[in-house]
């Protein structure tokens, strides 16, 4: 854990482009992220588990 702290502060060197690339692309497609996040936060736990099942199938 603290060697994973101690990585923090060069994370916040990353562009947040590429941040979004790394680990968002295979999920959202081409979609920035910020936009994603609000719908995400309204969404109800039963619209998010039945979307989970819809992409696992």
């Amino acid at each position: 854990l603290s060697r994973l702290l101690l990585r923090l502060p060069a994370l916040r060197l990353m562009n947040a482009t590429i941040t979004e690339e790394l680990f968002f692309k295979g999920l959202i497609g081409n979609i920035r992220i910020d936009s994603v996040i609000p719908h995400i936060l309204k969404m109800e736990p039963a619209d998010y588990n039945s979307q989970i099942i819809g992409h696992s199938i």
